[in-house]
């Protein structure tokens, strides 16, 4: 063999021993835990947004993507085919195993592309037209409609931004998007890029890991949008299970990978009970009102966070608004099982108020405002890296009048 054969030989072998080495490493900031249920009177249940099939542009069957969902220990899960319509899929929102499926399309509408959830299929839609008829009434209402949310889909992506005045109806937006993310990074951190590539067959979480960013654009278009109305934050999966390598679509990520990455948790006063009937509309209630938090899960179990605003009269959770009155305060726990430093950074308006590291925290608010909340960890990776902060969970808001 020559020169350049011995170091392909050897290069490759010292990425496996790597690799061995990446492989172990545990990015994790909680311990496990057997009782999955912490709080005292609401329930914790998360699930996966935006997902698209083989009927648009993902590559796995809709029976394929609940079975990944199910594996990823997940309670629910928002498939939004693109351009898809009332008779592909109707019939499949029902439970699967274990997962609660609601079963939605994604629309192309103007120069952009909107999530429309619907409560029931009492309305079908069956072509664009129709689709597009739907979605402008939607957003011309000044008041929520109670049947259906529309949610603007990885809003800051180039060639998906919205052209002129963003309509009061638009529910909500992701402030999450997985496939944005790592288009993100390919197309402004290559080398990051190519670095966690070369890590993901040995530690997929790690990979996403290092792509993560702190999502400052979209955040700000958020809090923009929730001073006429407050708007739903939402973690999008965006998941295809598909790659294009120089043409060719490979399945890669999985949908189990990308369902164990970050996934919505929204909080319930009672439990879930297998009758797809009763539950739906409790699932789909706690999405429309934004009463749930966004969780990188792959670095940590969040079971056990709350975020509500504390009044005279009686609490106000995520997605709520109130009236100011005086000692209000934000009571924001963690999970008790947190093994790494941990810091919580309270927002009034998009600006820092406060930076709290107890496991119960108490804020007092000030004033009227738009009122959220992030939980930062420090998080040790591989050599050459070192100890780092992340952002793990990010709260819907609470509007203080």
């Amino acid at each position: 063999m020559n020169k350049i054969t011995y170091a392909t030989v050897y290069l490759f072998i010292a990425y496996l021993i790597f690799g061995l080495l990446i492989s172990r490493h545990d990015i994790t900031v909680t311990e496990p835990k057997i009782n999955k249920q912490q709080q005292s009177y609401l329930y914790d249940y998360n699930g996966a947004i935006n997902i698209s099939s083989n009927l648009s542009t993902g590559t796995g069957s809709l029976i394929e993507i609940f079975d990944a969902a199910e594996k990823s220990n997940l309670n629910f899960v928002v498939t939004t085919d693109v351009n898809t319509f009332s008779e592909k899929n109707a019939n499949y929102n029902n439970y699967h195993n274990q997962v609660l499926a609601i079963v939605n399309s994604e629309f192309s509408f103007l120069d952009t592309k909107l999530q429309y959830i619907t409560k029931k299929n009492d309305t079908p839609i069956n072509n664009l037209g129709q689709a597009s008829a739907v979605i402008s009434e939607h957003l011309s209402s000044p008041t929520p409609k109670d049947d259906a949310f529309i949610i603007w889909s990885h809003p800051t992506k180039k060639g998906n931004k919205w052209t002129g005045e963003i309509p009061i109806g638009l529910d909500g937006l992701e402030i999450i998007n997985l496939k944005a993310l790592w288009q993100d990074s390919w197309l402004n951190k290559k080398i990051t890029f190519i670095w966690s590539f070369l890590i993901y067959p040995f530690n997929p979480e790690l990979a996403f890991l290092r792509l993560f960013q702190r999502a400052e654009k979209e955040i700000k278009l958020w809090e923009d949008l929730n001073k006429d109305r407050l708007r739903i934050a939402v973690a999008g999966s965006d998941a295809e299970s598909r790659f294009n390598f120089f043409k060719s679509p490979l399945k890669f990520p999985s949908y189990e990978t990308l369902f164990k990455i970050v996934s919505n948790h929204i909080l319930i006063r009672s439990e879930l009970t297998g009758n797809y009937q009763k539950d739906q509309p409790k699932i789909f209630n706690a999405l429309k009102k934004g009463q749930f938090y966004l969780s990188l899960d792959m670095i940590g179990d969040p079971i056990g966070f709350m975020f509500y605003l504390k009044t005279s009269k009686k609490n106000k959770f995520m997605g709520s608004t109130s009236n100011f009155q005086k000692n209000s305060k934000l009571i924001i726990q963690l999970p008790k099982q947190v093994k790494v430093p941990i810091k919580v950074k309270v927002y009034k308006d998009n600006t820092e108020q406060a930076s709290l590291t107890e496991q119960n925290n108490s804020f007092k608010i000030s004033g009227p405002g738009v009122y959220r909340a992030v939980v930062y960890t420090k998080i040790s990776l591989p050599f050459p890296e070192g100890r780092k902060w992340f952002p793990w969970i990010f709260t819907n808001a609470i509007k203080v009048k």
